[in-house]
């Protein structure tokens, strides 16, 4: 289990090992907090490729920043609002090298950080 260092461990750690496309479901998410990860993936790799899925949409002023990341990187970042009957609260990360599994982590950590970037 990982109680410390996450955004490291889970969110680029598997990059350096060559995983290159990751799968979020996450309760909540900031736009500020996937345009740093995006970011911090572009060091490493312009290859990386991030689908996210929220599962409660509670902010309407999100809507603006997440249209303008997913203009800004049309072939990086594809992002969803689950439209279905309740709310999803799960937060899954599942990472893929080259089309395979390659590791996977579910918790309590949202796609989103109070830290600014």
């Amino acid at each position: 289990m990982f109680t410390e260092d996450l955004y490291s461990k889970v969110l680029i750690a598997p990059v350096k090992s060559d995983a290159n496309e990751l799968f979020v479901v996450s309760g909540c998410a900031s736009a500020t907090f996937v345009n740093r990860h995006l970011k911090d993936l572009r060091g490493d790799s312009t290859d990386i490729i991030v689908h996210l899925i929220i599962g409660m949409k509670s902010n309407r002023q999100e809507d603006i920043p997440f249209k303008r990341l997913i203009k800004e990187y049309p072939d990086n970042f594809f992002g969803h609002y689950y439209k279905g009957l309740g709310k999803v609260h799960s937060n899954v990360y599942y990472w893929e090298k080259n089309g395979q599994f390659f590791d996977a982590y579910t918790g309590s950590a949202n796609y989103s950080s109070s830290r600014k970037s």
